[in-house]
């Protein structure tokens, strides 16, 4: 079954508490809150700086879900200089940082929690790059393993399809705990077809990214539908990221027909 949700980029300057009210607004079972982590953050609905359960609160009493949180952790920094690298850098940052980050939607009831794996360096072996981004993954699925909580890892950098995430995913799961985020536009843009991607990944696949791109108004349809026909049973997030737009707009009219659209694809699966 898709469920529809919206991504809080859409929104940086609302607190917790308004985007949860218009995503209910909208029709949305859920939002995708977000978050820089425990710094600084450009984001009002930043979830790592508000407690867990009043978040929890906020989300049930609108009626709306919180369907993951979308980190920007990734792991894939180099050792430099080799060996004395790994006592001079502190190359296990991205790993607490994940922990912490599970440990927070475990807190918030929420089921998801996004990272990515990222670059390789120049002249490096993919393989080699994805040795070390599963090793350093592993650890974090792990810490999941007793919670709710699973680890996504999206298509993303030198990993833009469902293929190129096989490697890492083989190596850095546990228990069947690490599960994928598939960011449609990323792999279009690298040349892979949703379908082959449901046909490599569809049982790791537990949430879809869909774009807003008003050059394509139809994209959306074309690609529920593909999913429909998968039988997929997954969150489709909306994003429309706002964060960096020098002229941020209300959201609303580029986001509300979105749950319509995915519960059409419903209709037609029922």
């Amino acid at each position: 079954m898709l469920r529809p949700s919206m991504s809080s980029l859409a929104c940086p300057t609302w607190t917790l508490d308004r985007v949860a009210e218009a995503a209910r607004d909208m029709g949305f079972l859920a939002v995708e809150l977000a978050s820089f982590g425990f710094g600084t953050s450009p984001l009002a609905c930043e979830p790592a700086h508000t407690c867990p359960r009043k978040t929890l609160t906020t989300f049930d009493e609108a009626g709306v879900a919180v369907s993951s949180i979308a980190t920007t952790l990734r792991f894939d920094a180099p050792v430099r200089p080799p060996v004395l690298g790994l006592a001079l850098s502190d190359l296990e940052g991205p790993v607490r940082q994940g922990k912490r980050m599970i440990d927070l939607a475990a807190d918030m009831g929420c089921p998801l929690v996004r990272v990515l794996g990222m670059h390789k360096q120049p002249r490096e072996r993919l393989a080699t790059c994805a040795r070390r981004i599963a090793k350093r993954l592993f650890e974090v699925v792990d810490h999941s393993r007793n919670t709710t909580v699973r680890v996504c890892i999206e298509n993303a950098g030198s990993f833009p399809t469902a293929r190129s995430l096989e490697p890492i995913i083989e190596q850095a799961d546990l228990q069947g705990l690490l599960a994928v985020s598939y960011d449609t536009w990323t792999a279009t843009q690298a040349g892979e077809s949703l379908a082959d991607a449901l046909d490599i990944l569809a049982d790791r696949i537990e949430l879809v990214r869909i774009r807003h791109n008003p050059d394509k108004p139809n994209g959306p349809r074309q690609i529920l539908d593909t999913l429909r026909q998968a039988d997929l049973d997954a969150w489709v997030v909306y994003e429309l990221d706002q964060v960096w737009a020098r002229d941020q707009h209300d959201p609303r009219s580029a986001l509300e027909a979105f749950p319509a659209l995915v519960l059409d694809a419903r209709a037609h699966v029922a």
